[in-house]
């Protein structure tokens, strides 16, 4: 966890001290949190609902490789620091490999993914 541990204080080294505006957050705004309902789409799945910069949410979406990162960017329609982006989306991936890495311990099925996680982070 040390090797988790040293990628956490790089990145948030990468933010550097530039202020951003702060907004109420969904904190975990990926697309498995949002819904079809009334031919619309709404949120749900609070829990980590926080408040920080935009780009925190927005990551939670482009980092997804399963997902056009492009054109989501397009959709969103207001330019974005990409440097700042990046090292928010390497930083939700980094939280996505803490949460199985938790979950692990007592879920057995999380253990693979868990594993795959943090062997991502070891340098080549």
């Amino acid at each position: 966890m040390a090797l988790l541990a040293a990628a956490f204080s790089r990145l948030t080294g990468d933010l550097g001290s530039a202020a951003a505006p702060e907004q109420a957050l969904h904190g975990d705004a990926g697309a498995g949190n949002l819904m079809a309902a009334g031919g619309q789409w709404i949120w749900h799945d609070f829990e980590d609902t926080c408040s920080g910069p935009v780009v925190w949410d927005l990551a939670a979406t482009t980092a997804s490789p399963r997902l056009d990162r492009s054109r989501i960017l397009a959709a969103y329609g207001v330019p974005v620091d990409e440097a700042r982006l990046s090292t928010f989306e390497q930083l939700r991936r980094l939280h996505l490999t803490m949460w199985y890495a938790l979950y692990a311990e007592r879920l057995p099925d999380c253990r693979q993914r868990a594993a795959e996680l943090v062997a991502s982070w070891r340098p080549e």
